[in-house]
């Protein structure tokens, strides 16, 4: 081998010795004193990169999924809350008195000894009334079906839209915690005389619409007389609640049902005395809601004034 392949070997040593530490049989010496001041320290040069990791895209995604989820969100909650705030009209619509008619019988006269005590006297009530939709006006069972519908498919249609987003992202996304408490759906079931309807509802809109604050109607059938300074006078006051025409009860789940048509008969016995007897006796009934109470009538009765107040 000539010079030239001495060199050549050379520097293939030296080479393949740049990053690798040389290593020596030399006996170690006593390195003696510390040096007092260390020579400084050369800076350090990049000797090799790895490629872009994936992370960035992946938090891209879930960040993207969320805006997204929640975007949808608020879109479904401002056309649920439409949706039910059309249903509460319709369920809040008043319902008219059933028909009723009050009989008054001929009173037994036959054990009467004393005008000042109090006999048995009896007020025959027949009262009668559709199904509790009819009872809410000619519109109501058509104005119902279509609120019901409404919600129906909307319900539908908003899970479907958010299946297809989310499945467009990572599984499991942690969204915001007000996105969360307001995705808590609950079940409405509405039973009407022609059919069922079921369907869910956030259940924190369901409890802001899903009510009836329409109190039923009291029938009060009594025996009244008139007396002086006293147009009508009861002698007793005999109440009937008529059944609910549309009851809607629940906090999540809910319920609506609508009220069967009814019709019958029901007797109340009044204590007369025979003296009330001439007072222009007779039986009237009133409609009066059940969270109200009964009107009062007062009359006044003119007096004269001479000799002072009494």
């Amino acid at each position: 081998m000539g010079r030239a392949g001495s060199i050549n070997v050379l520097v293939v040593l030296l080479f393949l010795t740049g990053c690798l530490g040389t290593k020596s049989n030399a006996p170690v010496r006593d390195a003696g004193p510390p040096f007092r001041v260390d020579r400084p320290l050369k800076d350090l040069n990049t000797s090799c990169l790895t490629g872009t990791l994936n992370g960035c895209e992946v938090n891209s995604s879930i960040e993207a999924g969320i805006r997204a989820l929640t975007a949808l969100h608020e879109q479904q909650m401002v056309e649920a809350e439409q949706a039910l705030r059309a249903l509460s009209n319709v369920l809040s619509r008043a319902d008219d008195v059933p028909m009723a008619r009050v009989t008054a019988p001929k009173i037994d006269t036959s054990m009467w000894v004393d005008p000042d005590a109090k006999y048995p006297a009896n007020l025959e009530l027949r009262i009668q009334g559709p199904r509790g939709l009819e009872r809410m006006g000619p519109d109501m069972i058509s104005d119902l079906d279509g609120a019901l519908s409404r919600l129906e498919t909307m319900a539908d249609s908003h899970e479907a839209q958010w299946r297809s987003v989310a499945y467009e992202y990572p599984r499991g996304l942690v969204l915001p915690e007000k996105v969360l408490i307001e995705r808590d759906y609950t079940q409405v079931v509405a039973t009407l005389m022609h059919g069922t309807t079921m369907f869910e509802v956030p259940r924190h809109l369901g409890v802001k619409y899903i009510r009836r604050d329409v109190a039923p109607w009291m029938v009060h059938a009594a025996h009244v007389v008139t007396r002086s300074g006293m147009k009508y006078k009861a002698l007793g006051d005999h109440r009937l609640k008529i059944a609910k025409a549309l009851v809607v009860e629940g906090r999540g789940p809910f319920v609506i049902q609508e009220g069967k048509a009814f019709r019958g008969k029901k007797v109340f016995q009044s204590n007369i005395t025979p003296r009330e007897s001439c007072q222009q006796l007779r039986g009237e009934l009133r409609f009066v809601r059940a969270d109200k109470t009964m009107p009062l009538r007062t009359s006044f009765i003119p007096k004269s004034s001479e000799g002072g107040s009494k």
